[in-house]
């Protein structure tokens, strides 16, 4: 049907209302970590939230976790983590150990593409108070701490044992740590009591399931 709107701006319309409505509530706000101006974690909030979402933005992760922590700001959009990222970058080992209200990774953007032409193209995370919902495609982000002298490849193997699909490991190691933290994203919902995650072979500590996400459109099966 030629007339109708393609289907992500329905979305962007209703975004920009519900941004709308929650602003007038005065209850909305957006906490954003921009480490450079031309990094475009602004511009991919903006997108996903709407332009009328009140927005405050900040130089580190931390803070911008602290606006959420402290109620400040109902969620942050924070870089995606990298491999090798200096300390100052890596935001999700606060994470792994929070006292109060836990915070969880909820979202990931962008959540719509292919992506036209001039649209931003950073990648984020979006953490929140909130528990993650499972919206029937999701990926799950794991916290873990490990033995020293374990790599990637014995992780990822211990996780598959234990009967998880692991996508992507990232792996940190503080300077002078005893031990090694990993984040790793599975394929799936894991819900913080999955029988699983026991299993996981070369650990210290539980494991943290530190959120989940909904798959974004363009990569889910057509």
């Amino acid at each position: 049907h030629h007339g109708a709107l393609p289907r992500h701006a329905i979305v962007r319309l209703w975004r920009e209302l519900l941004a709308a409505t929650t602003a007038m509530q005065g209850r909305f706000a957006l906490a954003v970590c921009e480490t450079d101006p031309g990094s475009a974690t602004v511009a991919i909030a903006r997108e996903h939230f709407g332009a009328l979402t009140p927005l405050h933005c900040h130089r580190t992760p931390g803070h911008a976790i602290r606006a959420v922590s402290e109620g400040a700001a109902a969620v942050a959009v924070l870089p995606m983590p990298a491999q090798d990222e200096p300390d100052a970058a890596a935001w999700w080992p606060a994470l792994l150990h929070q006292d109060g209200p836990r915070l969880h990774i909820v979202g990931r953007l962008p959540f719509w593409a292919p992506r036209p032409e001039g649209a931003p193209r950073a990648q984020a995370f979006v953490v929140s108070a909130a528990d993650p919902d499972p919206s029937g495609e999701d990926r799950s982000l794991l916290g873990l701490e490990l033995a020293t002298g374990i790599g990637r490849a014995r992780l990822g193997a211990a996780l598959t044992a234990a009967g998880f699909a692991p996508r992507e490991i990232f792996l940190r190691r503080a300077g002078g740590a005893p031990a090694a933290q990993a984040l790793v994203e599975l394929e799936g919902f894991v819900a913080g009591d999955d029988p699983r995650l026991p299993a996981i072979g070369p650990v210290r500590g539980p494991p943290v399931v530190l959120g989940a996400y909904a798959v974004p459109v363009e990569e889910r099966a057509a």
